[in-house]
């Protein structure tokens, strides 16, 4: 699959985990801080707890924040905190 990017005025950030914990954390509405997101956390039930309306924001905050694309098929592989990190850390530019 072809690396696209959204824009190309944000650079990709230097720890991209500590950013995507952010993310993370933020569309949980701080139900899980930052610091307590593992690679093994899941984004759903049992650790962020994210719904369908929180996973989608979050998608859209990653987009715009690491000027990647996330594809509607991506989503049903999202289930784990590792997961997301290595799709965003794939798509981004080079």
């Amino acid at each position: 699959m072809e690396r696209r990017l959204v824009n190309d005025h944000h650079p990709p950030e230097p720890d991209l985990d500590r950013g995507l914990a952010a993310l993370v954390s933020g569309a949980a509405r701080g139900r899980l801080a930052p610091a307590a997101i593992t690679p093994e956390t899941p984004l759903g039930p049992g650790g962020a707890a994210l719904d369908s309306v929180e996973l989608l924001e979050l998608v859209v905050s990653i987009e715009e924040r690491f000027a990647v694309e996330v594809e509607p098929e991506d989503l049903t592989r999202l289930d784990t905190f590792a997961r997301l990190v290595d799709l965003v850390a794939a798509r981004l530019p080079r």
